[in-house]
């Protein structure tokens, strides 16, 4: 998931429409398409990367990658478009991974503040 703004809050610009985000990530991804509900895909051999632009907050996007080797072009669009990035994995989704999943969003909270 990629965090563009505090949580209810506008991104800054150029970040604050879609048409910019999708132009950063094409740009930095080259070859990703977007539908017309705001999903994009990057696809290569080995991994597929999928961006959801289709939430009702502005300020995240969500960021589905089907292999571990996705990690470093994710990582690579954030960094070049200075966003923050929190990884949630599907396995710290259960109950038991909750209490680490509201740690992480309370550092990404403090150091947003910072």
């Amino acid at each position: 998931m990629f965090v563009l703004a505090e949580p209810g809050q506008a991104p800054p610009a150029p970040w604050d429409n879609q048409s910019a985000v999708k132009a950063h990530i094409t740009d930095v991804l080259p070859g990703t398409t977007f539908d017309a509900q705001g999903v994009g895909r990057f696809v290569r051999r080995t991994y597929t990367i999928e961006f959801h632009l289709s939430h009702g907050d502005p300020g995240v996007m969500e960021v589905a990658a089907t292999d571990a080797a996705a990690a470093s072009a994710v990582l690579r669009v954030a960094q070049k478009a200075g966003w923050r990035v929190l990884r949630l994995w599907e396995h710290e989704l259960g109950a038991k991974g909750e209490g680490r999943l509201r740690g992480r969003f309370r550092r990404l909270e403090l150091a947003g503040k910072a």
